[in-house]
């Protein structure tokens, strides 16, 4: 399956380096079939009943599709304020690696430890909200020391208003992490 991004970012800061590709939903469709992003895609998609409507997050409940055993791969931001770095990640997974794991729940995209990351993040997640519409990345990246490589669907979700107050998203790793040394420590 030949890839074409419909957007990439490549951009590093000391030994943090990352590219991220925007996907189209025809990508994913084809890459993501019968795997959790699907699953949670399917699930968004039928609360929008066939119509062009963000679903509701009232009615996006996981718990719906998964009982108490939501996998760690799926979490949300709040998006509810103006500035994308004040958005708030919420039901953050856990991590064996690093500041990528539970400790960021709670915490503002602001707060995160890498610059680059924060950035880019910020600016995708704002970018879901004001489109209206499910964004499917696929994101390689060097950053804290962690080599990372995996795609993230983002979902919006409306608040009784029809304002995207929320986005739910999932992860699917396409590589394990793994811990990198930075130059000065390769002898």
């Amino acid at each position: 399956m030949i890839l074409r991004p419909l957007d990439r970012l490549h951009e590093n800061d000391g030994f943090d380096d990352q590219s991220r590709f925007l996907l189209s939903l025809n990508d994913f469709a084809e890459r993501e079939s019968s795997t959790l992003l699907d699953t949670i895609f399917y699930y968004w998609d039928a609360l929008r009943g066939g119509s062009d409507k963000v679903p509701n997050v009232r009615h996006f409940e996981l718990r719906n599709v998964f009982g108490q055993n939501t996998p760690d791969a799926l979490s949300a931001v709040v998006t509810d304020t103006a500035n994308p770095r004040n958005f708030v990640l919420v039901n953050h997974g856990t991590s064996q690696l690093g500041p990528f794991g539970a400790d960021l729940e709670g915490k503002r995209l602001r707060d995160v430890p890498s610059v680059i990351h924060a950035r880019a993040t910020a600016q995708e997640y704002q970018q879901c909200k004001l489109l209206r519409r499910p964004l499917y990345h696929e994101i390689d990246q060097v950053i804290g020391g962690i080599s990372r490589h995996y795609v993230r669907i983002m979902l919006p979700l409306a608040n009784d208003q029809g304002d995207v107050v929320k986005i739910a998203y999932g992860i699917r790793a396409l590589e394990p992490n793994y811990y990198m040394k930075a130059p000065e420590e390769i002898s």
